[in-house]
């Protein structure tokens, strides 16, 4: 069996915990996982620390220096796509950025989707949670401290994480609450053997539902 800190590589993929989920990340992490400021505006699913259940992806982005770890998620997780949130609460964040590029777009486009102006002044208007996020990926305005404070101030609002379908057999998950990691192992690639075991995490809604396919 495969060993790594301690521990057998199956033994680490499979927590004896049933209240958590784990995934792969691929890149560098030092010390305890956090969410820093944002570089070049524009990332595919927000602010955040980015998992799959595939190690394959973990392992070409890992390419450069960097390494493949397991991360081990505990249970709830607020998803994303369970929440809404007040628009109104949505434009306060973003007035709070008076430097921000495209803030008077990034507002015009909330009481769009809302639908329309009419709601500017019509408390109790929520939207889907990941509308924020998505126009600020849009604009793209994804740098610096704004991205860092969007990743907490999602938080705050109870989602700590966003899942995505990647493929039929995989999924991206964006960690924006690195307080639900509560493990993180160090794989690198000599210790994954293809001969032992499929090294991909089944898709997160498997996990949770205890099947694997």
């Amino acid at each position: 069996m495969i060993k790594f800190k301690g521990h057998s590589y199956r033994q680490a993929r499979n927590p004896p915990d049933p209240n958590t989920i784990q995934v792969w990340h691929g890149g560098r992490l030092k010390g305890t996982p956090e969410i820093r400021p944002g570089r070049g505006g524009k990332t595919l699913y927000g602010p955040g620390i980015y998992a799959t259940t595939s190690y394959g992806t973990a392992r070409d982005y890992a390419q450069g220096g960097g390494t493949t770890y397991v991360l081990t998620l505990a249970l709830p997780v607020g998803w994303m796509d369970d929440v809404q949130i007040d628009v109104e609460e949505m434009v306060q964040f973003v007035q709070g950025f008076p430097r921000l590029r495209h803030k008077q777009d990034l507002i015009t486009d909330l009481y769009d989707k809302a639908g329309g102006w009419e709601f500017e002044h019509t408390p109790g208007t929520t939207v889907n949670a990941d509308l924020l996020g998505n126009l600020s990926t849009y604009y793209p305005i994804l740098k610096g401290k704004y991205s860092q404070a969007l990743a907490h101030w999602y938080v705050a609002h109870g989602v700590d994480a966003e899942l995505h379908s990647h493929s039929p057999t995989e999924d991206w998950v964006t960690i924006f609450n690195p307080d639900i990691i509560v493990s993180v192992e160090m794989v690198r690639a000599r210790e994954i053997d293809y001969g032992v075991e499929d090294p991909n995490f089944p898709k997160v809604q498997d996990q949770l539902t205890g099947t694997t396919k």
